[in-house]
């Protein structure tokens, strides 16, 4: 009789490795919990912003906190940019959470007194300067992205017209060839004829 061996799933093999590496101290963190897709909603906010710290501050001690100061101040913060830039209440999310992800990836842009360790820096009566500064980055980024864009965009442009060029060149040293040995094709025909 054939004994039967029980096979993980996935899910299970990859739970079973995190209650591992937790319970020998490591913090893990999914990458799920990085996807900004996951963002629609105040709490989604937080949670996305603690893990980017996490994620982008190996070294640090973070103390993840969900509280409602946190929520709070996500709530107000996605309702700014709902008015600012017109959206629904999720795609502000998502737009909020690309500025979170750009203050954290991004910390020493910002030149703060101190490390980023809560939610607070994204309050939107005193901090809004770090929203704006914020909003500024990812819009230099956005114009460097644009611009290697354009210059891949011309360079392959450049190519093809050199390619053109070439292919012109080639076909104009072809027609010449051609017509010379053709010049003398025709006159070695008018010897065999003479002959």
């Amino acid at each position: 009789m054939q004994g039967s061996i029980l096979k993980k799933t996935l899910k299970q093999e990859i739970a079973g490795a995190v209650d591992f590496l937790t319970s020998k101290g490591y913090t893990v963190i999914s990458p799920a919990e990085l996807d900004l897709s996951s963002v629609k909603s105040s709490s989604d906010l937080v949670d996305y912003f603690y893990s980017l710290l996490q994620f982008y501050n190996q070294g640090r001690d973070i103390h993840y906190s969900s509280s409602k100061k946190d929520i709070r101040l996500a709530s107000n913060f996605i309702k700014s940019r709902q008015k600012i830039s017109n959206l629904t209440k999720v795609v502000a999310a998502k737009e909020a959470a690309v500025i979170v992800k750009c203050v954290v990836k991004y910390e020493h842009k910002f030149k703060f007194k101190s490390p980023i360790f809560s939610f607070d820096c994204f309050g939107q009566d005193v901090m809004k300067w770090v929203t704006d500064r914020a909003i500024s980055i990812i819009n230099r980024e956005d114009m460097e992205i644009e611009r290697d864009e354009l210059n891949l965009h011309l360079d392959r442009l450049y190519v093809e017209q050199e390619k053109e060029a070439l292919n012109a060149i080639n076909e104009d040293k072809i027609k010449k060839l051609d017509s010379i040995l053709g010049g003398l094709s025709d006159g070695q025909e008018e010897k065999r004829k003479d002959s």
